[in-house]
């Protein structure tokens, strides 16, 4: 009897080399197959056709506009700064006119003071020589002869001196001043302080200077800020507190902020403002017109045609501003007023100053 052997149960499938082959082959092929496709159709498409032209989009413009109120305003403060001091200019020549037409009446009634007292004079000399002329007809006959030469000769002697008299001309006193026309000063100016009835000369030319020799290093510093604010050294009675300003490009006035460092740019003195730092400074009137004066010292080397005057005239110094104003005039010299109030400094600002007008 034979004997049949069971088969022992797979546990598990074997792997196989060659279906893995296979698969990797079907799966390589499908992807060329695809490749080709999309390169067929690719080739052969043509697009979808265009119906019509289209039109061309207008083009789109931002118009951005800026309010340019606080411009106008400046503007117009300026406008009106300049108008109040061409009024209070044109008072200033009033008052001056008003003054040379007191002195002109004065100076009449002087005259006819001095008439009168000539005819009163001729008065007295026509009495005497009435009543010398009574004497003589009381006279004997015999002594108005022996005397009658020389009462003629003496008769004829004051006669002769009234005639002297009267030909003597009067002493007046030539006023001359300027029509009330003014017009920008093109030269060099000094500039001269009128405060508290006493004129002072101001150096301003050594304290610019100063401030010229530093320039270079305030341009330095002005890489990383705006502006820069300083004071000189003392030149006389005064000091000058002045500003530096860094120009702005037209980026740098749209977007603010800080400066560019990098870039170059320009700059310069804006504005300055006079420091007193002595009370009892200045001269008066008369010290002032006086040969070797601080006031004749600056004026007695100027030429008439090279240099302006421009005074800074206070509200209590009116009175000193025209007697040195007729002085220099008559050194034909050109002078120029500013009328100040009296908290007002004296100061220049680039910004909105002005320049001043002389005659």
């Amino acid at each position: 009897m034979a004997i049949r052997r069971r088969r022992r149960p797979v546990s598990q499938i074997q792997f196989s080399f060659d279906s893995f082959l296979d698969l990797v082959a079907n799966v390589v092929g499908i992807i060329l197959r695809l490749i080709l496709v999309a390169w067929v159709g690719a080739k052969s498409y043509k697009g979808l056709p265009v119906l019509a032209d289209l039109p061309d989009l207008p083009e789109i413009q931002h118009v951005v506009q800026f309010n340019n109120y606080g411009e106008e305003s400046k503007k117009a403060q300026t406008k009106s700064d300049t108008l109040q001091k061409q009024v209070a200019l044109l008072e200033l020549q009033l008052a001056g006119i008003l003054d040379k037409s007191k002195l002109l009446d004065r100076e009449t009634e002087e005259q006819k003071k001095n008439e009168a007292k000539v005819d009163a004079q001729l008065a007295v000399v026509a009495h005497e020589r009435d009543k010398q002329a009574a004497v003589i007809r009381v006279v004997d006959e015999p002594l108005f002869a022996a005397n009658r030469l020389q009462l003629e000769k003496e008769a004829k002697e004051i006669a002769e001196k009234i005639e002297a008299f009267k030909k003597v001309p009067t002493v007046k006193k030539v006023h001359t001043w300027k029509t009330p026309i003014s017009q920008a000063l093109q030269s060099e100016e000094l500039i001269f302080e009128c405060r508290k009835g006493r004129v002072t000369g101001v150096d301003l030319g050594v304290m610019v200077d100063e401030i010229q020799r530093g320039m270079k290093d305030k341009g330095d510093l002005l890489r990383n800020q705006w502006k820069i604010e300083d004071t000189t050294k003392p030149a006389g009675p005064f000091r000058l507190r002045y500003t530096i300003e860094r120009e702005k490009n037209p980026l740098e006035e749209v977007g603010g902020g800080r400066p560019d460092d990098l870039g170059s740019f320009r700059y310069g003195l804006m504005a300055w403002e006079l420091i007193p730092i002595d009370p009892n400074r200045g001269e008066n009137i008369d010290d002032a017109l006086k040969a070797g004066s601080r006031f004749r010292a600056i004026i007695d080397r100027l030429e008439s045609n090279q240099t302006a005057i421009s005074f800074c005239v206070y509200p209590d110094s009116f009175a000193i501003y025209r007697a040195l104003r007729d002085y220099l005039h008559e050194k034909d010299m050109v002078v120029a007023g500013r009328p100040l109030p009296d908290d007002a400094p004296i100061a220049m600002d680039s910004r909105k100053g002005s320049a001043s007008r002389g005659q």
